[in-house]
């Protein structure tokens, strides 16, 4: 299908949250009016504007699916407009201060083991406790490398051994 089961999941929430809220129980009952008053609710409820359009977006590709598919014979939202991003930033989008930074890797490095701890598990393995040191110490890496470097997770995920020069140090 192309998707991930996390996006699937994420499309499923929004549309349930449109349709609970919208009181829609049937393809034929999506209309404009009910949507807007959503997005008027989640507005006040201080969302930003993006996070509203995500929301409007999962619906809008919903309907043209249900179109395209001859559920719907047409697209209620096909010129529904977008809410204007820029304007209405809820939280600006800042770098880390250096004490966060180091708060966030030694987080990275302690969670893993932390979180087995806190599950009850009291008898913990040498091995174990190992492992999950390791995988610690991974995602600190990990962290610091995208921290240091800019690069997003996917973009650090495709990072091959080739694309690293120790001699230039880059």
């Amino acid at each position: 299908s192309g998707t991930t089961q996390k996006h699937r999941k994420e499309v499923e929430r929004c549309l349930k949250a449109i349709r609970v809220d919208c009181g829609f129980q049937f393809l034929k009952d999506i209309c404009q009016p009910p949507v807007k008053e959503f997005i008027n609710k989640k507005k006040a409820s201080g969302l930003s504007d993006r996070t509203v359009n995500v929301y409007v977006d999962k619906l809008r590709y919903f309907c043209k699916w249900a179109l395209i598919n001859g559920l719907l014979t047409n697209n209620p939202f096909e010129s529904f407009k977008r809410l204007d991003e820029k304007t209405n930033r809820v939280r600006e989008a800042r770098s880390l201060t250096s004490d966060e930074v180091e708060k966030l890797l030694e987080a990275a490095y302690t969670r893993p083991l932390q979180e087995r701890q806190d599950a009850g598990y009291v008898k913990i393995k040498a091995t174990t406790i190992k492992k999950l040191m390791f995988r610690g110490q991974e995602r600190s890496l990990a962290y610091a490398l995208m921290l240091y470097t800019g690069l997003r997770v996917n973009e650090t995920r495709q990072l091959i051994w080739s694309d690293i020069d120790l001699q230039q140090r880059f």
